[in-house]
């Protein structure tokens, strides 16, 4: 609780911490944090009488292994921090690999006001389904909550997969989602999770 305290305080204070500190605070707060949410609390809670403790997702080793795959993908792997219609711009100017796949992770519709520190409103799921739809160069996944909203907005879409995840966010429950891809990539039968 004392390295989770420590990397709280660096969250407050981010804009006088290098880089790398930031860096490394969000990831433990994100393996630390009830559902990752590093405004959130600690698994267990504050006190550690919960049934999860704070270390219950913290595997160094795992973290380890995960860090040096992706180092070795790293020149291939181009992160942006856009609002997906900007990126969706970026895209179009762009991107022309058919190779490429984008990912969008846009908030929840259901609970993002309340999960995240930016979220969307009925009018932005519409527009980015709107977006999305007209990307013709490249390959995209868009990963959402299972909801009637999301699906009639997505409806045009014909390659999706629904799948349960298990959410730790004040009370634990399983969540439905869904993941949408664009109707020309292949993809496997069965989703696999861990």
């Amino acid at each position: 609780m004392d390295e989770w305290k420590k990397q709280k305080e660096i969250q407050k204070n981010k804009n006088k911490v290098s880089l790398l500190k930031l860096g490394f605070s969000t990831l433990f707060l994100n393996r630390t944090n009830f559902s990752g949410i590093i405004t959130g609390g600690p698994l267990g809670g504050i006190k550690q009488k919960g049934k999860y403790k704070i270390d219950c997702r913290f595997n160094k080793n795992e973290i380890i292994k995960r860090i040096r795959k992706i180092a070795q993908k790293k020149d291939k792997i181009n992160l942006y921090n856009l609002d997906a219609l900007d990126l969706i711009d970026k895209i179009k100017k762009e991107s022309s690999n058919k190779k490429t796949i984008f990912y969008f992770d846009p908030p929840y519709y259901l609970k993002g006001s309340t999960l995240y520190l930016n979220s969307y409103t009925d009018k932005d799921h519409k527009k980015l389904s709107e977006a999305i739809k007209k990307i013709k160069n490249t390959y995209w996944i868009v990963s959402y909550d299972n909801t009637k909203e999301i699906n009639k907005l997505y409806s045009w879409v014909k390659n999706k997969e629904f799948f349960n995840l298990k959410h730790f966010a004040y009370n634990p429950k399983e969540g439905k989602e869904v993941l949408f891809f664009k109707d020309s990539l292949i993809v496997e039968n069965t989703l696999q999770l861990n």
